[in-house]
């Protein structure tokens, strides 16, 4: 990942899933840190007419930054999950990164990291299994986002952004 180092732009990497039909306002970022930030983000954006929102009752283990989801023009902040320090940029390369995994079905998107030494051998033998995977970083789940309606026909992408700071 990149390292990122300071000056006149504020950029990071963002590798998301993004509905190309609805821009920016309908997407899951897998990965999301700003310049020297050393903390991954998962954040959810959805369209002004999708309900969905960060709900401190889920069980995840990350630390909820914004609980409304909904971004349009001059709102894009979403509603995102942070990891913890070492999850991003420097760090995360110094322990030779690791593998994030998304689980995105109609009931839930959830995301678990693992460091590069502690990928879990069903995903090594192309078996996954999440129940064995322990609490996820982060989750949001049918109960508080409608999560088949504003999540679907997305597609990979993996982009450098430069945006007005927003900091949560």
């Amino acid at each position: 990942m990149a390292g990122g180092r300071r000056g006149a732009f504020y950029c990071g990497p963002v590798f998301d899933l993004a509905d190309p039909r609805f821009d920016l306002f309908h997407q899951a970022d897998i990965v999301e840190y700003v310049n020297t930030d050393q903390s991954n983000q998962y954040t959810l954006h959805t369209g002004s007419k999708a309900v969905c929102r960060t709900d401190p009752g889920e069980n995840f283990d990350g630390d909820p930054l914004g609980a409304e989801c909904r971004s349009e023009a001059g709102n894009n902040a979403g509603c995102a999950i942070r990891d913890i320090e070492g999850t991003a940029g420097a760090p995360f390369n110094a322990g030779t990164g690791g593998v994030v995994v998304m689980l995105w079905d109609k009931t839930q998107l959830s995301f678990w990291r693992f460091a590069r030494t502690e990928v879990p051998q069903d995903i090594l033998n192309g078996t996954p299994d999440p129940d064995s995977w322990g609490t996820p970083i982060a989750r949001w789940t049918d109960e508080s986002c409608d999560i088949e309606n504003a999540f679907r026909d997305m597609q990979r992408m993996s982009r450098l952004f430069c945006p007005p700071i927003i900091r949560h």
